[in-house]
């Protein structure tokens, strides 16, 4: 991972955090973009829908959390 900053933002239940830098193995830019992380470790976007898994944006997310 080049540089990616994480900011945990809120709890409702879910892991909500904000994303900012770029992902060094998929090259994936983020731009204070916010994602959402459930308890059985799903990707949501920042209205709450779920990412779908393999795709370049949900292994950037996953790379630059360390899931």
């Amino acid at each position: 991972m080049k540089t990616v900053n994480v900011t945990e933002i809120d709890n409702d239940g879910r892991r909500w955090v904000e994303l900012n830098g770029v992902d060094y193995g998929t090259d994936f830019e983020f731009d204070g973009d916010v994602y959402g992380i459930t308890d059985d470790n799903r990707i949501l976007d920042a209205d709450g829908c779920p990412l779908t898994e393999g795709d370049l944006q949900t292994v950037a997310v996953r790379n630059a959390l360390g899931l």
